[in-house]
């Protein structure tokens, strides 16, 4: 648009520049005309009258080169009018959608604005509900590490007792086994003590010995007695 205007300007100078240049040729061609006049033709009037002629020719002269020039600028104008409609034309279409373009740019940016606000909202959103949500796992775990911890020492300690209580029943065991071996010898040595001496009784009582030996009377025993001597 600013091209436009700057070659208007420059036709226009240039137009005004050709019809001074028009009028002073115009002018040197009246005075030469009057000089060849003024020599080939005697003079017949009056300085006034010739005055008031000069006058006369030049301001009608003057009002013909104005026209002239006015009608001539007025058809530059229009030729350049012609010349200029199309790309101006032109140039106010891609004007119109230039700013249509902008408009609808300016819509779209507004827009993608507020999807990306809603987005940020949406994604803070989000971040804090994971970070609520991690700090209750984080408390979940924790919790479960401290029960697993426990459940271990209770099970170290239910191991310990275990254990406590499988020696307990092994030396139970082997105070059962050992008992039952001591009473089972005690059962063996009392019975063969009680065999051997019923043999002995047994022994005792046949042979008549011991306890159970017959015991004789003392006169039986003196008659006895002396009958030994006696023999």
């Amino acid at each position: 648009m600013t091209t436009v205007i700057h070659f208007r300007i420059a036709t226009e100078v240039r137009f005004v520049k050709e019809g001074a240049a028009k009028r002073a040729s115009l002018r040197k061609i009246t005075k030469d005309n009057i000089t060849i006049r003024n020599v080939l033709q005697p003079p017949l009037r009056t300085t006034l009258e010739e005055e008031n002629d000069a006058e006369l020719t030049s301001a009608t002269r003057s009002r013909y080169i104005e026209g002239w020039q006015r009608a001539r600028k007025e058809q530059h104008i229009q030729t350049i009018t012609n010349k200029e409609i199309g790309p101006t034309q032109t140039i106010e279409d891609l004007k119109k959608k230039a700013d249509q373009e902008q408009r609808v740019h300016v819509e779209i940016e507004l827009l993608t604005n507020i999807k990306i606000n809603e987005l940020i909202i949406e994604v803070e959103q989000w971040m804090s509900k994971y970070d609520k949500d991690m700090e209750r796992i984080d408390l979940k775990i924790q919790l479960k590490k401290n029960d697993y911890e426990n459940m271990h020492d209770k099970r170290i300690e239910l191991e310990e007792t275990i254990e406590k209580h499988a020696e307990l029943i092994k030396n139970w065991v082997m105070f059962k086994e050992d008992r039952e071996a001591a009473r089972q010898y005690r059962e063996k040595m009392t019975n063969s003590a009680i065999i051997v001496q019923a043999w002995w009784r047994g022994l005792l009582v046949r042979q008549q010995l011991g306890p159970y030996r017959v015991v004789k009377k003392k006169g039986k025993a003196k008659e006895e007695k002396s009958g030994k001597n006696k023999k």
